[in-house]
């Protein structure tokens, strides 16, 4: 029969070592292609923040949407930031010229993942 040791390996710390850990190796990834972007909730821009935007797909558009007699087409997108990123559903920010729509955030031990529409013309 296994020990009790064996079958939780881990420590009693693990989830404040884990989330070190994770904010640790995220800072790493925002510093190997940083992005500062400006986040707009409800119409008041907030404070500067630093993230990390990456595709979800290299070249493959996620839809196209028909706005005001232009097509518009759309890519989704993770950003990525450490604990401190405040990111919100809804949220709206720029970024090199194109205008990014959030649609979903998740918390992660030692980073924060939000996922974003990117809308082009």
């Amino acid at each position: 029969m296994p020990s009790n040791d064996w079958m939780n390996p881990y420590t009693v710390n693990w989830p404040t070592e884990k989330a070190a850990l994770r904010a640790y190796s995220t800072a790493r990834h925002l510093a190997d292609k940083p992005s500062i972007i400006i986040i707009t909730r409800d119409g008041t821009a907030l404070a500067a923040q630093t993230v990390r935007i990456e595709g979800k797909s290299g070249v493959i558009n996620a839809g196209q949407v028909y706005t005001d007699l232009q097509q518009t087409y759309t890519r989704t997108v993770t950003v990525f930031g450490l604990p401190t990123l405040n990111i919100a559903t809804g949220d709206r920010f720029g970024y090199q010229g194109d205008t990014y729509s959030v649609t979903g955030v998740t918390a992660h031990a030692g980073e924060i993942q939000a996922q974003a529409e990117r809308y082009q013309t």
